[in-house]
C-alpha cells in the first residue's frame, strides 16, 4: 500500500472499550507494515502498574500526557488508543497533528453482546449493566465527532475495517 498521498501520517484508532480498536489496529499494522503502538499497554509498560480506567490517580493522567506526546510525533504508526484517551482535549489535540483520527463506532447492542461475552464488570459496581451503560454510551459519542473518520458498522470483519480505512486516506 503506498502512502504517496499523505506520507508519514499516523493513524489513530479510539472508540469505546471492546471496540476492536486494537484487532483492527493489528490488521492495518500488517497491511502498511507499520508499527501498533496499543497506548493502554505502552502506559503500563511505562509505568510498570497495571492502571485501570477505575483506578486512575492524577499523575497517570499526566504520564499518558507525555506518553502521547511522544507517541504522536513519531510518524508512520498505527496507534490503539484507551477508551478514554481522546476524550482530554490535550491527548486530542497532541494525535491530531500527524495523525488521521478514526473512531470505531460499533452499535451499542454489539458492544454489549461483547461486554456479556467476555464478562465485563465495572470494578466498582458490578456486573455489566445495559441500562445503566446507554445514557453515558450515548453522551460520550458526542465527543469523538472531531474525529476525520467515524465507523459505524460493527458487522464488519477487522480486515474490512481496515480496507475500509485505508480506501478513506491512501487512494
Amino acid at each position: 500500500m503506498s502512502d504517496n498521498r499523505h506520507p508519514g501520517r499516523n493513524i489513530v484508532l479510539t472508540g469505546f472499550h471492546l471496540a476492536g480498536k486494537t484487532t483492527v489496529g493489528r490488521e492495518l499494522a500488517r497491511r502498511m507494515r507499520r508499527p501498533l503502538v496499543d497506548l493502554p499497554t505502552e502506559v503500563e509498560r511505562r509505568q510498570r502498574s497495571l492502571l485501570s480506567p477505575f483506578t486512575r490517580r492524577p499523575s497517570d493522567n499526566e504520564a499518558e500526557r507525555r506518553i502521547v506526546s511522544d507517541i504522536a510525533s513519531r510518524r508512520e504508526v498505527i496507534i490503539a488508543t484507551g477508551a478514554d484517551t481522546l476524550l482530554r482535549e490535550w491527548n486530542a489535540d497532541e494525535l491530531r497533528v500527524f495523525s488521521f483520527l478514526v473512531f470505531l463506532d460499533p452499535p451499542f447492542e454489539m458492544l454489549c453482546r461483547r461486554a456479556q461475552s467476555k464478562r465485563f464488570s465495572h470494578p466498582a459496581l458490578g456486573p455489566f449493566s445495559l441500562d445503566e451503560a446507554f445514557q453515558p454510551w450515548q453522551e460520550r459519542r458526542q465527543a469523538y465527532e472531531h474525529c476525520d473518520l467515524q465507523l459505524t458498522d460493527g458487522a464488519s470483519t477487522p480486515e474490512l475495517t481496515a480496507r475500509l480505512v485505508l480506501h478513506c486516506f491512501y487512494t
